[in-house]
């Protein structure tokens, strides 16, 4: 019997400069996130699921006094319209400025080459710009200038509160 060779690649081989170079972490909240897509799964699928929660007990609220008949089937049936047109609606535009506060991060991070709080909040107000440009230059600008300060109140208390110890990497003995 022949064993199984695996290929590995050595990246330090092919690259110039490879073994020199650092992984950038980078914080999300409580977790560590090393890349741009990391950083875009967690904070989209988030977003999502945040949404769709508070879709739910909104549609549940809306359904619950739209629907003030004695028959249970009729109040039901305005409960779950309600909540099927409330939830995917908040969940689906939560996710879409999620994903795109986190594109628009990577992409001044990448243009300014520095990875810092400003980046996230640069973001936060483009994502916001975009998804409300259609409504008006004034809607555009409040919202993103609302999605701006919600994400820097978050750096705030995230410096603040829950602020890391930065820890210097040594370098190995030869």
């Amino acid at each position: 019997m022949s064993s199984i060779e695996y290929a590995s690649l050595n990246e330090e081989d092919y690259l110039p400069n490879a073994a020199n170079r650092k992984k950038k972490t980078s914080t999300l909240g409580p977790f560590p996130m090393r890349t741009s897509g990391q950083r875009i799964f967690y904070s989209t699928g988030l977003a999502y699921l945040t949404g769709i929660s508070y879709g739910t007990l909104y549609g549940t609220y809306r359904g619950l006094m739209t629907a003030k008949l004695p028959n249970f089937r009729v109040r039901m049936n305005a409960v779950v319209n309600q909540v099927s047109r409330y939830g995917t609606w908040s969940a689906n535009s939560l996710a879409v400025m999620a994903m795109q506060t986190a594109i628009f991060d990577g992409l001044y991070s990448s243009i300014r080459g520095q990875e810092d709080s400003w980046n996230a909040i640069l973001g936060a107000f483009t994502s916001g710009f975009v998804f409300k440009s259609t409504a008006g230059i004034r809607s555009a600008t409040v919202t993103g200038a609302l999605l701006a300060s919600a994400v820097g109140s978050y750096v705030l208390v995230d410096n603040l509160v829950f602020s890391r110890e930065i820890k210097k990497e040594v370098p190995l003995p030869q």
